[in-house]
């Protein structure tokens, strides 16, 4: 009984870490693509 709930606080406990290595990641690999390309830059506001 007990190691059900082990197993859910483990998976709730790693469901939002691996959510942000995934968003850190993906916004990584969105810079590299950019800095490869800079067909649209940013300019002031």
């Amino acid at each position: 009984m007990l190691g059900n709930r082990r197993a859910a606080a483990v998976g709730a406990g790693l469901a939002p870490l691996a959510g942000s290595a995934r968003t850190r990641f993906g916004i990584f690999a969105a810079g590299i693509a950019s800095a490869e390309d800079p067909v649209h830059p940013v300019g002031p506001r």
